[in-house]
C-alpha cells in the first residue's frame, strides 16, 4: 500500500512526477508521504487529489513542503477540505 509506495520515495533517484490520485490514502497515509517528501529530491509533481486527506492530512503534506525545495507541482483537489 501507501507505506510501501513511501518508503520507495524516500530512496528514490531517478522518479520524477507521481500520481496517486483515487487511493483513499487518507490522513494516515498523507503522513508517511509528507515523511517521504521531507527526504526526497526528484519528484517535482504530485498528484494526490481525490484521497479523502482532510486537514490533518493536508497539513502533514503542508510541513513536508516547508523542507521540499524539489516539488513545483501538487494537485490537491478533492481531498475533503
Amino acid at each position: 500500500g501507501i507505506t510501501h509506495i513511501a518508503e520507495m520515495l524516500k530512496v528514490n533517484t531517478t522518479l520524477r512526477s507521481i500520481s496517486l490520485n483515487l487511493n483513499y490514502i487518507r490522513a494516515a497515509g498523507a503522513s508517511y508521504v509528507a515523511e517521504a517528501l521531507k527526504t526526497n529530491k526528484t519528484i517535482t509533481s504530485l498528484t494526490l487529489s481525490g484521497n479523502s486527506l482532510g486537514p490533518k492530512g493536508m497539513e502533514a503534506i503542508g510541513d513536508a513542503l516547508k523542507t521540499n525545495l524539489t516539488l513545483t507541482h501538487i494537485d490537491l483537489a478533492y481531498n475533503d477540505i
